[in-house]
């Protein structure tokens, strides 16, 4: 048996042992729904305490037992709350701050926020690098998981239409250094330009999104040489485990017989751009036995919003530095980077519903 890594001092603080229970229930994580109440007073945009408002609209209890398993029980202290880092490292997306010791020091100087963010005393960056390395992937893709499920219920029609895409970011590295800082990262080529490759060293984010709510489902990363076409089954098979969409569209790039046929049989009809350099005709061959034939009104219609993937991109670029904020090395710790961003904006979709403002209204949640 592989012992679970002891966390470090910097992990504990003087919390009651009353708080830390829930590492000892029975619950199942997967039957866990998201408690959520309207805020006491309307929330208006530009508002200064917009920010913690989408704490207190929120409940992040629920989150403690699925985060529960990454944690010994035999502790000599209480650690931290996993729900209040998780809270911590969600209000570090919205106030944009690049890194976990300006995140530190922001709960330091201010005891209000700390407070508020559920914190007796405030942690250290340190706690953080932990409470991340603790988690991984597998345990933020756990809370990922959770969300995307509470806004099946918020939002109806949520992944009936799916899009599927993926965007370069830049690594936090020097690729012309003898010793490569981040052996994960790889060159691939964005775009061309007047005939020439233009390069990217890095990694690429490829995510499924719902195309009417602009929101993340799935999420894959790998180095920026990946081709997209190979990962389609992957993420259509991975956004089929919470939703079951009843359109996948996807640009000329996923243009291959294969994932035609793996859409099919998961009962998605497919939706993709005809790529020019493997047919010299405006069709496929297979485009007889689709559902809905290429060119129609309704193709058309459905094509058109592959344009969600780029919003979505969009809004983490922008709002919550995907890439700009990436102060990270490793497939691993960048993907936790990622992912971080991803549940942030699927966290104000549904804080927003449940507040009744337009979903995705960032400015609402953050002071500026």
């Amino acid at each position: 048996m592989v012992r679970k890594p002891q966390p470090r001092l910097e992990e504990f603080d003087d919390q009651p042992e009353t708080e830390m229970n829930i590492y000892q229930s029975q619950v199942n994580p997967h039957e866990i729904h998201m408690e959520t109440t309207a805020p006491e007073q309307p929330l208006v945009p530009g508002d200064k305490n917009a920010q913690l408002a989408l704490f207190r609209t929120i409940t992040f209890k629920p989150f403690d037992p699925t985060l529960a398993p990454y944690y010994s029980t035999k502790k000599r202290r209480s650690p931290y709350l996993p729900s209040a880092l998780l809270k911590a490292l969600i209000y570090q997306k919205l106030r944009r701050l690049p890194s976990w010791r300006a995140l530190a020091r922001e709960l330091t100087s201010n005891s209000s926020i700390c407070k508020e963010l559920g914190f007796n005393k405030p942690p250290s960056h340190q706690t953080f690098s932990v409470f991340t390395k603790r988690l991984g992937t597998a345990g933020f893709s756990a809370v990922m998981r959770q969300l995307v499920n509470q806004l099946r219920y918020a939002l109806p029609d949520f992944g009936q239409e799916v899009a599927i895409d993926s965007s370069m970011v830049k690594a936090f590295a020097n690729p012309f250094n003898g010793a490569r800082s981040d052996a994960d990262a790889t060159w691939g080529v964005k775009k061309v330009v007047k005939g020439r490759p233009l390069a990217k060293y890095g990694y690429k984010l490829h995510v499924v999104v719902d195309a009417n709510h602009d929101l993340p489902i799935a999420e894959l990363v790998t180095g920026a040489n990946r081709n997209d076409s190979p990962l389609f089954p992957e993420l259509l098979e991975a956004c089929c485990r919470q939703v079951q969409p009843r359109v996948v569209i996807a640009d000329a790039g996923y243009d291959a017989r294969k994932n035609y046929f793996f859409a099919l049989k998961l009962k998605t009809i497919p939706i993709i751009g005809l790529n020019r350099r493997r047919t010299r005709r405006n069709r496929r061959r297979l485009d007889d036995i689709m559902p809905i034939d290429r060119g129609s009104p309704e193709w058309v219609d459905f094509y058109s919003k592959r344009a969600a993937v780029e919003r979505v991109f969009s809004r983490l670029k922008d709002l919550f530095g995907l890439e700009t904020n990436l102060k990270l090395r490793s497939r691993t710790r960048v993907e936790v980077h990622f992912q971080l961003c991803l549940i942030t904006l699927l966290l104000l979709a549904l804080a927003s519903a449940t507040a009744g403002i337009p979903v995705l209204s960032v400015e609402a949640w953050r002071s500026r």
